[in-house]
């Protein structure tokens, strides 16, 4: 089960969301810094950032000393070439003994995009095998829907009951 290449940014998509600079934005700058501080507790190596993007949130986590790579479905213009991230892959479509060795998985504003989150994310648990650790932000509160959403290819924004109740309906321990 792939998430498919419908759910992939185009081109445009990448420059108007995530337009060079963008890093220095005082949001990007301060999410980075929360999910490392968060996360620290739970740093599981190697980690695979899954819907990479061009690069943000790997960066951070690089910025840190993480063991960490990207796929991205979508083909970008990467913020920094040196990040390893590989455009136009599937997660799901890496070879099984790359797959293996990744301890956690990070799903940075990912799962929004997909129609059938919960079917993505119980694959993902059982297609990665070493997988200790889901790392997981999302778009909140669902009161908070505009067009950016609609423009972004979102299917809906979170309330923390619904996001937990997916993750647990795909296997997961909350």
């Amino acid at each position: 089960m792939s998430a498919g290449r419908d759910t992939a940014f185009s081109e445009a998509q990448y420059l108007q969301i995530y337009p060079d600079g963008v890093e220095h934005h005082f949001w990007h700058q301060a999410r980075g810094a929360i999910l490392l501080r968060y996360l620290a507790r739970y740093r599981a190596e190697p980690m695979l950032e899954i819907g990479a993007g061009r690069g943000l949130v790997l960066a951070a986590f690089r910025r840190q000393g993480w063991q960490a790579e990207g796929v991205e479905l979508g083909i970008a213009s990467p913020r920094w070439p040196d990040l390893p991230i590989r455009y136009g892959q599937d997660a799901l479509a890496l070879p099984a003994a790359e797959r293996a060795r990744y301890q956690a998985i990070g799903l940075f504003d990912v799962i929004e995009h997909l129609p059938d989150r919960v079917s993505f994310l119980q694959t993902l648990r059982e297609t990665f095998p070493s997988l200790r650790y889901l790392y997981v932000t999302v778009p909140a509160p669902p009161d908070l829907w505009s067009n950016y959403d609609t423009f972004c290819g979102h299917y809906l924004r979170y309330d923390l009951p619904t996001l937990k109740e997916e993750l647990t309906q795909a296997g997961y321990q909350v």
